[in-house]
């Protein structure tokens, strides 16, 4: 951050670390984006402009990178662990004190096996050690790097005197385990980065806009207002606008929580991202894709998620020092154990470099605040201020604003009651029959775990209503009980139920026949 703030005509940059993604405001008058990108490169970053799929594809090439490397580790890791466990067990110096035969040929294979292990399992570790040097600062990778080098150094040297201890199954076991913590942190950012560009997914990259040749699929980013287009059952609405003509029902709960559809009439508002649940029907379009409802609740949401929380601020602000204060802690550690014990100095040095590595500090911190916030997208809530999770620990009361942030937004089949006499088996078949094309939300619940008729049914939908079909020489309606009881006359206990249903919060769907 405070090497691009220090590039003229930049005039913000808030850079997550989480989620690997830099924000940044510049004057195109003063700077390039290009120049911008220059200047990441000159610090040894390479940096791309923003976009879902190519991050996809680079955290999934990480993702592969990080998972061999730690196979590598864990492999010859465990030759390493078989020579020192075998030490441990029988001792490795005979009656006359020397080094026995297998001892020298297990710490010069050791010797070897980390050194590979330094070279390919941990090059991370230097190259973040080498940049932050360079850079003139002192970041988590630095002390780790000490530690590793300081101990395959001081191993090296006892392999060739051969009368101290070595150290290889400890940088061995160390380089796999914070590699294993790297590939749980990565897999968290993934997961995290997946969920919040999960909002954005729910628009389709293509739309087809009507032509008077016919529908055309064009890109999203291709629309402008006036345009007309398409929306069958199923698709959702690419951009906003206004229905033309007709009606149906459309899921908002991207937007509201609610996961009933709302009907929508000729000229009502559509927005970006509502999915079509009813009828085809044409839309046109309001805004182009840049102004929609979706990208205005994205540009929010990073906003939001650029605030740093103050646990992240403060592990920002003393990573430096701290790691500063860890280095002259070691030497001043050496320095009295010098003086105490001399054969003890490069056990505890290494062990005050390694213990006292700020990683808690410097990357859980903002790893866990980027897995809270996936968390909480994949949940259907968007964390407009992720800074508040932190109040979340101190909270006792929690308020909800509407039904649908209670609930998975999966009606289910709550109860059924048969009336008049109808056959429970042959109803619910029928039912799934008339639903069998539908995407509506409630005709999954109907559809589900029942096998509908064989022969096709011809149906009517009645918009904001419910559906009418013919079978059996009788006239059938499925909808809200108004519409399915309009020709039927129910006793007072039928009536009693459908009120009780309605008390209780249930969304009641009825059949009846004329």
């Amino acid at each position: 951050e405070q090497h691009l703030r220090a590039q003229p005509g930049v005039v913000d940059v808030q850079l997550d670390y989480a989620s690997q993604q830099a924000r940044v405001k510049w004057d195109p008058s003063r700077i390039r984006l290009s120049d911008i990108l220059q200047a990441i490169a000159a610090i040894g970053y390479v940096a791309h402009p923003y976009d879902p799929a190519h991050r996809e594809h680079l955290l999934d090439q990480e993702r592969r990178r990080s998972v061999e490397r730690l196979l590598f580790a864990g492999l010859l890791g465990m030759q390493v662990m078989a020579f020192a466990l075998s030490t441990y067990w029988m001792g490795g110096f005979n009656a006359e004190g020397k080094l026995e035969l297998w001892e020298t040929i297990g710490r010069w294979t050791s010797l070897i096996v980390t050194f590979v292990m330094l070279v390919y399992s941990g090059a991370d570790f230097f190259v973040g050690a080498w940049r932050d040097l360079k850079n003139r600062r002192l970041g988590m990778d630095v002390p780790v790097v000490l530690g590793l080098v300081t101990a395959w150094a001081g191993s090296l040297w006892a392999t060739i005197v051969g009368d101290v201890d070595v150290y290889f199954d400890s940088i061995g076991m160390f380089i796999f385990f914070v590699l294993l913590a790297r590939v749980f942190e990565l897999k968290g950012r993934m997961a995290a980065a997946d969920a919040l560009d999960r909002l954005m997914k729910v628009i389709p990259p293509t739309a087809r806009r009507v032509e008077e040749g016919g529908d055309v699929e064009v890109p999203v980013v291709d629309l402008r207002p006036g345009d007309l287009i398409r929306l069958r059952p199923g698709d959702s609405a690419p951009v906003d606008g206004r229905l033309l003509g007709g009606a149906s029902q459309f899921d908002e709960s991207h937007l509201t929580g609610e996961s009933v559809p709302v009907l929508k009439r000729e000229g009502e508002w559509v927005s970006a991202g509502s999915c079509n649940v009813d009828q085809p029907v044409l839309m046109r379009v309001e805004r182009v894709s840049a102004d929609s409802t979706m990208n205005e609740l994205q540009r929010l949401m990073d906003q939001g998620l650029s605030v740093k929380p103050r646990m992240a601020e403060l592990a920002e602000r003393i990573s430096a020092p701290f790691v500063a204060a860890v280095l002259v802690l070691a030497v001043l550690t050496a320095l009295a154990w010098w003086l105490i014990d001399p054969a003890r100095v490069l056990p505890i040095v290494i062990a005050v470099l390694i213990i006292t590595c700020p990683c808690a500090l410097a990357l859980a911190t903002p790893v866990a605040l980027a897995i809270a916030a996936g968390r909480f997208a994949s949940l259907g809530i968007l964390p407009m201020r992720i800074a508040a999770v932190e109040a979340l620990a101190l909270a006792d009361t929690l308020v909800l604003d509407k039904t649908g942030t209670l609930t998975h937004g999966r009606p289910r089949l709550g109860a059924l009651s048969m009336l008049n006499g109808m056959d429970e088996g042959q109803a619910r078949a029928l039912v799934a029959s008339m639903e069998r094309h539908s995407e509506h939300p409630l005709a999954h619940a109907l559809r589900e775990g029942v096998v509908p008729l064989e022969e096709e049914i011809a149906v009517r939908n009645h918009p904001g209503q419910g559906l009418e079909a013919e079978h059996g020489g009788a006239i059938w309606r499925l909808g809200y009980p108004a519409f399915a009881f309009a020709e039927a006359a129910l006793g007072e206990d039928d009536l009693n139920w459908l009120r009780s249903q309605v008390d209780d919060g249930g969304i009641v769907v009825a059949l009846g026949r004329d």
